[in-house]
């Protein structure tokens, strides 16, 4: 039972962590009047700071302790800075402790930390990042030389995407059908390290000449029929703004991921506001657009209409792991959403993406019908968005990796603590020219491919009690298409299932099928 007790000139508050016990229903609270008082305390259960003078204190080291105490004559200094905490209300008299629900104990302990990688699928999960590291002390750490660009290491990239390719060109054509998911894995995987070079043109790091760079990096990207310029433009953006969120007082512009697909649900937007044309209803809305790599759902997108919840479970459910397909849809097509100092290179880029696609398909048909339009290029290039897709989610997304908003966005944090080393089978990796590697990248996005191993090396010497690592598994995958859905502050994510477990059913059907191995 909540008690209140007083003394002079100080006034005791304890309350249990629990919260069983109540005087209103919902509500846990306990009140008392008081003699020119007042006093209106907000309690939740996160763990105690115990460096903050004049807060709120444990009556004792016993790690089974539930009782606080705060200390009445403390509030006038500290309102400040514990505005989250207490409100003061003049000419009031009563004295409140209310007990809320709570977000999880942050990863602020090793053990802690051990048993979320033993849930989530991972290997390490890192310490938070002081807040007096900055980026440039991280890449002072790094030796010289993982920067050097080296000619033949760049083109020997090239030879093995190319020579793969063609080797995996060979079995589709002579295997047998029950092979060809075989010959597909290994197409599609190839492609992937043709995204890789481009990738690496694009970050200025795959050679010293910037045309060979800007030419190479668009014959890479046309096999996958993507255009180089505008995919560069947008990833620069999502290495400038990693995990950075729109905050809830910003509206959604006109350059948004989400205002073309809600059109394509019959949602139109005027100004700042969305309008379900089949609701009849207007409401503004934000979105995770700073980064734009990949989004989480912001819960009044999901509430926004039956039909987008429906897709939205969906597209980040089971077909996640194609989710790219969309992306490269709609960021990349539109010249509305360039800047004009943008414009003439991303026309350049469209138009070499169709005239690839008006030579290269048809001939293609010509020769080997649409079947074999459909196993020699279709299939591999499905290959290739489960990658893309997979590579982008385990990078960026776990129940740990937080969302900020740009006045809380950290750069070193968003680079280091935001981002995740995962290790995959070794042809994956090879083929893949590393792009697994990911956390030297996001350091400094100008250490070429070849050199990301030593980077990371470097970085796991001076700061890897900070870095998060994971082998690719089941249960990560598990975790990332069936728990990080809805961003959530306080939480990271919430579950489609915790929201709407009656619109949910694909996430319970994964949740079912999905091993839970690691």
């Amino acid at each position: 039972m909540p008690w209140l007790g007083l003394r002079t000139g100080r006034i005791y508050v304890a309350f249990s962590r629990a919260a069983t016990c109540c005087f209103v229903p919902a509500i846990p609270m306990a009140s008392c009047t008081l003699p020119q008082s007042s006093f209106f305390l907000l309690v939740t259960q996160r763990r105690p700071r115990s460096d903050i003078e004049g807060g709120i204190y444990p009556p004792s080291s016993t790690p089974s302790s539930s009782t606080y105490l705060l200390k009445w004559h403390s509030l006038p200094q500290k309102r400040r800075q514990q505005k989250d905490h207490f409100i003061s209300f003049r000419k009031r008299k009563v004295v409140k402790a209310v007990a809320v629900s709570v977000a999880p104990t942050p990863a602020d302990n090793a053990e802690h930390r051990q048993q979320l990688c033993q849930s989530y699928g991972f290997r390490q999960i890192g310490e938070c990042l002081p807040d007096n590291v900055t980026l440039r002390d991280i890449i002072d750490t790094l030796p010289k030389k993982v920067f050097e660009i080296d000619d033949v290491k760049a083109w020997k990239s090239v030879l093995i995407s190319v020579t793969s390719y063609a080797l995996g060109i060979f079995m589709i054509a002579k295997a047998p059908w029950y092979l060809l998911p075989v010959a597909w894995a290994w197409t599609g995987t190839a492609i992937t390290g043709f995204f890789v070079i481009g990738h690496d043109c694009a970050h200025k790091s795959f050679s010293r000449n910037k045309l060979v760079e800007d030419i190479v990096g668009t014959l890479a990207f046309l096999p996958l029929i993507y255009p180089y310029e505008p995919w560069r433009f947008k990833h620069d953006r999502h290495h400038a703004k990693t995990n950075m969120s729109v905050t809830s007082d910003h509206m959604l512009n006109t350059n948004n991921f989400v205002q073309d697909f809600m059109k394509s649900f019959g949602t139109q937007h005027r100004g700042n506001v969305y309008v379900d044309s089949a609701l009849g209803s207007s409401k503004p809305m934000s979105w995770l657009a700073e980064d734009t790599a990949w989004h989480p759902v912001r819960r009044e997108r999901f509430d926004s209409s039956p039909f987008f919840r429906k897709a939205i479970i969906y597209g980040y459910g089971p077909f996640r792991p194609l989710m790219s397909i969309s992306h490269w849809l709609i960021w990349h097509f539109d010249l509305k959403k360039f800047r004009a100092n943008e414009v003439n290179r991303v026309k350049i880029s469209l138009a070499c993406v169709f005239a690839f696609m008006a030579i290269g398909w048809p001939l293609m048909i010509y020769k080997t019908g649409i079947t074999g339009w459909i196993k020699f290029w279709f299939m591999p290039w499905l290959g290739y968005h489960f990658w893309m897709s997979t590579f982008t989610m385990v990078h960026h997304t776990a129940p740990h990796i937080p969302f900020k908003s740009s006045d809380e966005w950290n750069s070193a944090k968003a680079q280091l603590n935001g981002t995740v080393h995962c290790n995959y089978p070794s042809w994956i990796e090879v083929l893949c020219h590393d792009i697994n590697v990911h956390i030297p990248h996001h350091i400094s996005p100008r250490i070429p491919s070849y050199n990301l191993r030593a980077a990371h090396q470097s970085l796991q010497q001076n700061w890897g009690k900070y870095m998060n690592e994971a082998t690719w598994n089941w249960r990560l995958m598990k975790t990332i298409l069936t728990v990080c859905h809805v961003y959530d502050k306080e939480q990271n994510y919430i579950g489609f299932d915790e929201i709407a477990p009656e619109d949910s059913q694909p996430i319970t059907f994964l949740k079912r099928v999905m091993p839970n191995s690691a």
